[in-house]
């Protein structure tokens, strides 16, 4: 495969950590922490209003932060969230933990249809390891807390005739039934895990290759927090921080979809790619095209998790081509830039052209159009290397 060469002008690494110790002073302040940077002033200033509220000891605060870590939800205040953000901003509690805890207070918000229930303990991890398509892997956790080792379980109920979350149900099939329990009865379960938890399972399934989660609070279509090819932002639902009505043109039913969605579909995929930085560098071929600039961001790859193949020598690092060109008939216009960058990748022939077209049955126009943007970019490439030799 070709060398990259421009990809590091647009891959970008999001800090992590909060950028000082104790209760911001200012919505700036907070927002210069990744954690808050896509919620709004208004938002924000809410936040700080209610945790500046708090009138904690420092012995208080240390106690109920320990039962945050030990996952002792029955030992926590009624109304304890502004006490996990304090805790964050104190660092008695990191990001993935403070998420947790909010995916946790996030559940009194799911519709009667779906009860819940809570786990972390070791004899559990089976069940979520079958459930997570990792049941072969050395998942260890146990140098983390039992708040980092927590998932939720979600039982949807299909007897009942209240809605059941659209996104939820969605994802049962687009993440090939990852994170559920097919059971022959009334209740389909889905597993949630914490963000420290399906980290790991990432790490130990998918290895170097494993993308992390980035716990957001608030959101953002701004293409530069997408450019991060180690992380990828997983919105975690909270009451001071409202999230889109919709995702993807799909309406969201509850605080969870759009965190399930982030790491139950999108990270699988994109941990599942090993050619991530081909997609950031179409990505910034197309960066003055919004919407093929965001295809190739977004990295929604997922022939490499399928494990799909167009023919016995198809070169996979042409399948985010093709899949590219059957989600976005458009791209006929993009034709030539395309063709002219997959000729440089030196392993993709025009017999895996008519194999791909043929199987897909790609509109014959539009066959025909790639077909001859090939045949330029291959002639125009021999050409170049002809002239090179002179």
């Amino acid at each position: 495969m070709a060398a990259i060469n421009n990809t590091n002008k647009i891959i970008n690494t999001i800090p992590t950590t909060s950028p000082s110790s104790g209760i911001p002073q200012s919505v700036e302040q907070l927002k210069s922490d990744d954690f808050f940077a896509r919620v709004s002033d208004c938002a924000g200033e809410k936040l700080l209003e209610e945790v500046n509220k708090l009138q904690l000891s420092d012995a208080d605060l240390e106690e109920i932060s320990q039962a945050f870590l030990n996952a002792e939800f029955e030992k926590l205040p009624e109304d304890f969230i502004p006490t996990a953000f304090l805790a964050y901003f104190e660092e008695k509690i990191n990001r993935n933990q403070l998420a947790t805890l909010c995916l946790y207070e996030a559940m009194e918000t799911l519709p009667d249809s779906v009860n819940y229930s809570i786990d972390f303990h070791p004899d559990c991890m089976s069940t979520y390891k079958t459930v997570f398509d990792c049941e072969e892997i050395d998942l260890d956790m146990s140098n983390f807390s039992p708040l980092d080792k927590t998932f939720f379980i979600l039982n949807a109920d299909l007897s009942r005739n209240e809605l059941i979350p659209e996104v939820l149900t969605r994802m049962q099939q687009e993440t090939f039934d990852i994170g559920t329990l097919k059971e022959n009865h009334d209740f389909i379960p889905f597993y949630v895990p914490s963000p420290q938890l399906i980290t790991e399972t990432m790490k130990a399934k998918f290895g170097d290759n494993a993308i992390s989660p980035n716990p957001v609070f608030g959101f953002s279509d701004d293409p530069k927090y997408w450019t991060d090819i180690n992380r990828r932002d997983a919105a975690i639902p909270c009451r001071y921080f409202p999230q889109p009505k919709t995702i993807h043109n799909f309406r969201v039913d509850s605080e969870y979809d759009i965190y399930f969605h982030d790491v139950r579909y999108h990270l699988y995929l994109d941990s599942a790619n090993p050619y991530k930085e081909s997609w950031f560098e179409l990505a910034e071929l197309f960066w003055n095209d919004n919407e093929m600039r965001d295809f190739y961001l977004d990295r929604e790859a997922r022939n490499y998790y399928r494990n799909e193949k167009y023919g016995e020598d198809f070169p996979p690092e042409a399948l985010f081509i093709a899949q590219a060109i059957l989600k976005s008939p458009g791209l006929v216009s993009h034709a030539d830039t395309l063709m002219n960058w997959l000729a440089n990748q030196n392993t993709f022939k025009v017999e895996h052209l008519d194999c791909f077209c043929e199987k897909h049955n790609l509109d014959k126009e539009a066959f025909s159009i790639f077909r001859e943007a090939w045949l330029n970019a291959i002639e125009t490439k021999q050409n170049v290397s002809l002239l090179d030799k002179v």
